[in-house]
């Protein structure tokens, strides 16, 4: 899927709109363990997430608190892997019978897709994907599969240049939700239909798989309608239920900043499907006290992990 790993020490930082995480993880006799993790909560309203809207409202202030942490880690300059709020990130699957060959030929592509059906202005976003390319089904001639990620170059440059100012180098920036995708990813089978479900401080997203192809993703934000996290859910679900029809999951993973998460579940549909809440002490071990610590940071872990080459 998206999963990398390598024997190697790397950071990653996750920026939500309650605080920022920061963590440095390293890889020995096969067992990742965090090296250095830190925390700082931001004021209420500091960092609104939006997809193209102004997302940092003091700049100064936010600054201010990327320099206290910064004063925390010791290198003198900090590669990071980043995790930005889903909110801040679009995803959409594109289906396609045939590619056209080149990079930015793929690219133009997209944007004419994109523009097509959402209102995009090509000149004012950053565009990345990745192909998922399967046999073509009996029934369907669409052979490749296109997961592009945008995101507003406003935006992507308020975070990237206030990390820079801040002596962070990202060498890699995607959403909070990838990035605990990317975590979690080698505990997630490959084989049959399945959805993994991520629950943020704002919103939820679900991602759906066919034999490891991407068929739906989609990231709802919290409160909208629903007020508690089992109706968002169940909302989440039927939206995909709705746009795909003839979809049979299998089998649901989640993934959550907290470990009591499981005693919200008992109004959603998991009572009668089969769900296995996904827990991140089998991949990283974090020295705390605090239970949550390795729930908490697991978003950054995967950005960092993305830094890494295969």
């Amino acid at each position: 899927m998206f999963f990398r790993k390598s024997n190697s020490e790397t950071s990653g930082l996750e920026i939500n709109s309650k605080s920022i995480r920061f963590i440095t993880v390293g890889l020995k006799n096969g067992i990742w363990s965090g090296l250095n993790h830190l925390e700082i909560d931001l004021p209420d309203g500091l960092v609104k997430p939006y997809f193209n809207k102004k997302n940092i409202q003091n700049c100064d202030q936010f600054q201010d608190i990327l320099q206290q942490l910064r004063a925390k880690v010791k290198t003198s300059i900090c590669p990071i892997g980043v995790s930005l709020p889903g909110e801040s990130v679009k995803f959409s699957v594109k289906a396609f019978p045939k590619l056209p060959e080149g990079d930015q030929n793929i690219k133009d592509m997209l944007l004419w897709s994109l523009s097509k059906s959402s209102m995009i202005n090509p000149d004012a976003i950053e565009l990345k994907w990745a192909v998922f390319k399967r046999e073509a089904a009996r029934e369907s001639n669409v052979s490749n599969l296109i997961m592009a990620g945008i995101a507003s170059k406003d935006v992507l440059n308020e975070y990237v240049d206030a990390l820079k100012k801040a002596l962070f180098l990202p060498r890699y920036v995607s959403s909070s939700d990838l990035n605990l995708f990317n975590f979690y990813s080698s505990s997630i089978s490959e084989v049959g239909t399945v959805a993994w479900l991520g629950i943020f401080p704002d919103s939820i997203s679900l991602f759906v798989f066919k034999d490891a192809v991407l068929l739906f993703y989609k990231n709802l934000k919290k409160n909208l309608i629903a007020q508690n996290d089992a109706d968002n859910i169940d909302m989440l679900i039927q939206y995909c239920m709705d746009e795909n029809p003839d979809l049979k999951v299998e089998k649901y993973y989640l993934s959550a900043a907290s470990s009591c998460f499981e005693n919200r579940l008992s109004q959603t549909i998991f009572h009668a499907t089969e769900y296995q809440l996904l827990s991140p002490f089998d991949l990283i071990s974090i020295d705390s006290k605090d239970k949550d610590i390795c729930w908490q940071y697991a978003s950054a872990v995967g950005a960092a992990w993305s830094t890494i080459s295969i």
